[in-house]
């Protein structure tokens, strides 16, 4: 078996269309996570009470996650002198 022939067989037991199409939804969803993250810290960070809407095809854990995540750089971004006094310290 010649190393072209190994090639071909590899390449075609990948199948290309399904890796790029699991990579294009891995895409989307990042984009569609930092997008509502940001929105949601800088709704948070101006106290405003409206909802930040989420895309419908998220399951409930996702959009936990993302809130939790949220949260906490909200904590970090206005406690940043006591964060740096601890880092400072250690």
């Amino acid at each position: 078996m010649t190393y072209s022939s190994m090639l071909k067989i590899s390449v075609q037991t990948l199948h290309l269309p399904t890796l790029r199409m699991a990579n294009d939804f891995a895409l989307g969803l990042t984009e569609g996570v930092a997008h509502y993250m940001k929105a949601k810290f800088l709704h948070e960070l101006q106290s405003k009470k409206d909802h930040v809407p989420f895309p419908s095809d998220w399951d409930f854990t996702l959009l936990q996650e993302c809130d939790q995540a949220v949260g906490i750089l909200l904590q970090a971004y206005h406690n940043a002198c006591k964060m740096a006094y601890l880092v400072y310290r250690a």
